[in-house]
């Protein structure tokens, strides 16, 4: 904490500290899209600079309630001790204005995003999710897979383009007790999951390669790489098409920061309101991402940070 401001300054070290489990990053989620729902949200699509390379800067601002957010996104260069994504939270009181904390946010960020693609699937449940399959190995094909396990599924496929990479991760999904297996070949992860989670890096400059023919007709695929590697033709297959803010995705669509450039059935809020069927179709849930997420995790933390203060004093 800073002596003079009393702003809190929130490393990724304790954010790791805090162990925000799946449960509790899903409810914060569920929270934040039930303000949007009831009218109490203000979110603008993230706007900034972007240069010919593909570096970016990028502002996020949300308002929920009392608690204001801005989310700042600079991407890296690639050079030693650099990271593709930088990203930092300035939580503030939306009616006096004081800034409460300053997070760094690159844990946060995975988190909430597997948060999204778990309350989508707990909204949307479905007893034959038996088998779920990682294509893409990193950071958030492993929160992805914490919040699978935490909803009950523990039979992993793994696929990367570097074999090594998706046996790393099926290695530690091993000794977490998940039976996993690696696969030779990206049609294997997806004909042979009931839940798939691609996960491609966006830096990468690959050709799409995922068909949406393949998807078992009961699949529930979370693209978490923005559409990139999904084959466009054929996308019509799917039964419904879901996001985590519907405005917000369709603004990016327009402004054509997303690779996937269909139609949107639904949104979180929207399957809040809703019965929890599943359709007669794969389902594909393509979430860009936003502050509003962002917002449900700097509050976890603002409680988390409040209950350790609490704890301290008595």
């Amino acid at each position: 904490m800073n002596s003079k401001t009393g702003v809190r300054y929130v490393t990724e070290d304790d954010i790791r500290a805090m162990r925000l489990g799946p449960a509790a990053c899903e409810q914060a989620v569920r929270w934040a899209y039930g303000e949007r729902r009831a009218g109490r949200v203000r979110l603008v699509p993230k706007f900034g600079t972007q240069e010919p390379d593909g570096a970016f800067a990028h502002a996020m601002p949300v308002r929920v309630g009392e608690l204001a957010v801005l989310k700042w996104v600079v991407s890296g260069d690639g050079s030693p001790g650099s990271r593709y994504i930088n990203a930092t939270l300035v939580a503030s009181h939306g009616r006096t204005g004081a800034t409460l904390a300053v997070m760094e946010a690159e844990e946060l960020t995975a988190l909430r995003t597997a948060a999204v693609t778990g309350l989508a699937l707990r909204l949307m449940p479905d007893p034959r999710r038996q088998v779920a399959s990682f294509i893409g190995c990193g950071l958030q094909a492993r929160v992805h897979a914490d919040v699978l396990i935490e909803q009950g599924v523990t039979r992993f496929l793994a696929y990367s383009r570097r074999r090594s990479t998706a046996e790393q991760f099926a290695q530690e999904m091993q000794a977490r007790g998940a039976s996993t297996r690696v696969v030779e070949t990206a049609r294997e992860a997806v004909e042979g999951a009931d839940v798939v989670v691609s996960a491609v890096p966006l830096s990468s400059g690959i050709a799409r390669f995922l068909d949406p023919a393949w998807a078992r007709p009961h699949a529930f695929i979370a693209s978490i790489d923005l559409g990139k590697p999904w084959i466009a033709r054929g996308q019509d297959r799917f039964a419904k098409v879901l996001t985590d803010d519907r405005a917000h995705t369709t603004g990016l669509m327009g402004g054509g920061h997303l690779a996937y450039q269909g139609r949107i059935d639904a949104d979180l809020s929207d399957l809040l309101g809703e019965s929890g069927a599943m359709p007669a179709g794969p389902v594909y849930m393509v979430a860009p991402g936003n502050a509003l997420s962002d917002a449900a995790m700097a509050r976890l933390v603002l409680d988390r940070l409040a209950s350790a203060s609490a704890g301290k004093a008595a």
